[in-house]
């Protein structure tokens, strides 16, 4: 491994305190070691260094458990499967940790599962959207708000509280996360007893959107599901706007981003997106006092995958704390048991099958900038 992180934050050696039950193996560690894997060469960098400043500060913010002090010991993967193998592999057999935070992409932890469950060894996973999980890795949980329930939650407001009946999707044939959100949506709001009329494609740079949009008024859909980039979003809905559509547009996290309004301007205007996370929206005081402690040691704004490498951190910890002793097991049945945890993105629930349950927002473009409007659970009413 190239890059190597131990980050220790105590020198002072302390025993756990009594409401952690050690085992005689973990009775005579100093600290509490929590292994990070993540990419922070190659060409998930940008993603896996968010993430992981993200866990640094919220380790400085929360830095022991019970009065032990936690270590994180970080492993570059380099945005490799092999890299993460071997990296997960170091985590367990050399540095001894507890439990592994990481990784960043399907294959990569899936690369890392099969060890995992040899060696009992929790992995949590903070930004893992893929709708599937690899399979047999019953030490794996994410913390994220999975992209199925983001898209279903989308389709439930906009059934439920827009009462829409007809929509129509855009779909970019370029991007196969745009043709699985798109199927998403579509059997979402079918369940939900609405019906698509239209679905029109482009493909990534694409300028012109006329003839789609033809076809989509034409159809007379109440909203439009785009689940693109924010470029193509942007730029559609510049067209929209003069070809006079006026019926809803909703997007995903992927359009969820500053640029969208820097780029349509005037066009995005009521815009609806679906995200986990605003940080104009914060709905607990653990993600506001964070938030504010990471403007203070950063000097920068906490954004999403910021607040997922947090949120990750913190529930493993919560887990830690409530675990009946530090074995591999019993910090995975801590895991969980999870329930309603009040994280940086909202209140996260874990459980055996994966399915993870965390509120998600919606947001809509006012007066050129992003605006909270509420707050949606699985299986549960706009908040």
């Amino acid at each position: 491994m190239k890059h190597c992180l131990s980050l220790c934050v105590a020198i002072t050696i302390l025993m756990l305190a009594p409401s952690l039950l050690f085992d005689s193996a973990s009775a005579a560690q100093d600290s509490v070691k929590i292994g990070v894997l993540l990419p922070t060469t190659g060409p998930d960098a940008e993603k896996g260094l968010s993430i992981y400043e993200g866990i640094t500060t919220a380790q400085s913010f929360k830095p022991d458990i019970a009065g032990a002090p936690v270590t994180l010991i970080s492993v570059d993967t380099e945005s490799s499967e092999k890299s993460s193998a071997q990296a997960m592999k170091r985590l367990v057999d050399k540095d001894k940790v507890l439990a592994i935070i990481g990784e960043t992409g399907f294959m990569t932890t899936d690369s890392g599962c099969a060890l995992s469950r040899k060696a009992e060894v929790p992995l949590v996973a903070p930004a893992l959207f893929d709708a599937s999980l690899p399979s047999d890795c019953d030490f794996l949980f994410r913390t994220c708000f999975p992209d199925a329930l983001q898209v279903w939650a989308g389709a439930w407001y906009a059934h439920e509280d827009l009462h829409i009946k007809n929509a129509a999707i855009l779909i970019d044939i370029s991007d196969e996360e745009s043709i699985e959100h798109a199927s998403l949506f579509k059997q979402s709001l079918t369940d939900l007893g609405g019906k698509i009329v239209a679905v029109a494609y482009c493909q990534s740079g694409d300028v012109d959107f006329s003839v789609q949009l033809e076809y989509i008024m034409s159809q007379k859909a109440e909203l439009l599901f785009l689940p693109g980039s924010y470029h193509e979003v942007a730029r559609f809905c510049a067209q929209a706007l003069r070809l006079g559509y006026k019926g809803y547009m909703l997007s995903t996290r992927k359009a969820h981003l500053p640029q969208l309004i820097d780029l349509g301007g005037e066009s995005v205007e009521g815009m609806l997106l679906i995200d986990l996370f605003d940080i104009h929206a914060l709905s607990t005081e653990l993600g506001r006092s964070y938030a504010d402690a990471f403007m203070n040691k950063k000097g920068t704004e906490l954004n999403r995958i910021n607040a997922l490498g947090a949120d990750a951190y913190f529930v493993l910890r919560s887990a830690l704390e409530r675990a009946q002793s530090l074995s591999g097991q019993a910090i995975r049945k801590a895991l969980a048991d999870t329930t309603a945890f009040p994280g940086t993105t909202g209140l996260i629930t874990l459980n055996d099958e994966d399915n993870t349950r965390t509120t998600c927002n919606v947001f809509q473009v006012k007066e050129g900038a992003f605006t909270y409007l509420t707050s949606i659970s699985p299986g549960l009413k706009t908040q």
